[in-house]
């Protein structure tokens, strides 16, 4: 599912499977991978939520993707695989939540690195014998003697930054609670009252996503970074169903498509399937 430059999607068997209306079919006990794919031409960190729990923060250069296929529940180097099963199975552990079935992926700009500049001037003695020069807002000027008491013709330029004296702004925090992001107000993204009623509805096809068979993928652990603190949003719901009719769907995106089109006319990629 695309939006804002943003992509989820779901895949098994080496397929993007198709989404209608945030809905994504696959059968009962069946693994599949998450990919988070940024089209921006800026880093961003996306948060990968999975029943309501959270997974990770994951860190997806511009235009590139990230496929995750496990739970990392505090291990980089192996974990439990994504396993889509009934609410009959033994491993669901509470049939009733509203979040059962649930994939979000909430994405973040990465801040741009920014260079610190010490604007402190340094201390320079006035002498009354040297006349002052016009003093402007923009910057100060000071003219020096010598030690011999003859005047120097070489001059430093100091330039006082205007704004010095303004608040710095608060930094954002690196990320949001998943419980806060709920409510904040900036998102950009739809109104989840929008959708929520789509992607969260209770149906004879529901399941849940538990740890199944163990997985090897690796992961490095990344720090130093920063965030903005608007997001973006997309939800997924998956619901039991069959694989049928893949090749009506985009392999990148899972766009509905034509037989005819070569090109996605969502994400502009070019269907191998």
């Amino acid at each position: 599912m695309y939006q804002e430059g943003y992509v989820l999607c779901v895949i098994n068997k080496g397929h993007v499977l198709p989404e209608e209306d945030r809905r994504v079919r696959l059968p009962y006990n069946s693994e599949f991978k998450t990919r988070l794919i940024n089209k921006h031409s800026y880093d961003s960190g996306c948060d990968l939520i999975i029943n309501g729990e959270k997974i990770a923060r994951f860190l997806i250069s511009a235009g590139e993707s990230v496929d995750v296929e496990r739970f990392l529940d505090g291990n980089l180097s192996s974990g439990k695989r994504f396993t889509f099963v009934s609410m009959k199975d033994e491993r669901v552990k509470n049939t009733i939540d509203i979040e059962n079935g649930l994939i979000e992926a909430h994405f973040y700009k990465v801040k741009p690195k920014t260079i610190s500049i010490d604007w402190n001037i340094p201390f320079i003695p006035h002498n009354p014998s040297i006349p002052e020069y016009p003093k402007y807002h923009q910057s100060q000027y000071y003219y020096c003697n010598t030690s011999d008491g003859t005047a120097n013709n070489n001059y430093d330029e100091y330039i006082t930054d205007i704004k010095s004296n303004n608040k710095e702004s608060s930094k954002a925090e690196g990320s949001l609670p998943h419980e806060k992001a709920k409510k904040a107000s900036s998102f950009r993204t739809d109104p989840l009252s929008l959708y929520d009623s789509q992607v969260n509805f209770r149906s004879s096809h529901e399941g849940v996503t538990v740890r199944g068979k163990e997985s090897n993928q690796k992961f490095d652990s990344i720090t130093g970074l920063e965030y903005e603190s608007i997001c973006t949003i997309i939800k997924i719901k998956l619901i039991e169903g069959d694989l049928t009719k893949l090749k009506r769907y985009c392999s990148n995106c899972g766009k509905k498509r034509k037989h005819s089109y070569n090109y996605c006319s969502n994400c502009g990629e070019k269907n191998t399937i």
